[in-house]
């Protein structure tokens, strides 16, 4: 699979969530205010098993390019918090979800796999995932 054909699609992805201020402000549930508000998003994959050392650039990449344009998320910042959860096939990827939750993420990318179960508790916890693999 070609980079920039991962970069381009995962800027799409990016860009489809809801990523205006005004969708945000109701998923944070505060008023908006003139500082700069970090918006957290997870980045779960697997470097050692997945396509994660393909995709990892490529999502970076395209939260820089949401990140400089100041148009699409005027006062707000992405941030990416990436992880590699090692075991792709086993409870980790649940289990760093549940701690990047606690810590305030907003939104997931990945995993690079299946991700039946994740996507229930994403969806458990009303919070936006995107798969990028099916």
């Amino acid at each position: 699979m070609n980079l920039t054909f991962v970069a381009v699609v995962v800027s799409l992805y990016v860009l489809a969530l809801p990523l205006n201020v005004d969708s945000f402000e109701c998923i944070l549930n505060r008023t908006p205010t003139s500082d700069n508000t970090s918006i957290s998003i997870g980045f779960l994959t697997s470097i050692k098993f997945g396509v994660g050392k393909r995709t990892a650039g490529a999502i970076q990449l395209a939260v820089e390019r949401v990140n400089n344009d100041t148009s699409l998320l005027p006062n707000h910042t992405l941030k990416l918090v990436p992880g590699d959860y090692v075991q792709p096939d086993s409870a980790m990827p649940i289990r760093y979800m549940t701690q990047l939750m606690k810590e305030g993420i907003v939104a997931f990318i990945g995993p690079d796999g299946s991700c039946a179960e994740e996507a229930l508790v994403a969806a458990a916890w009303n919070l936006p995932m995107i798969a990028y693999v099916s």
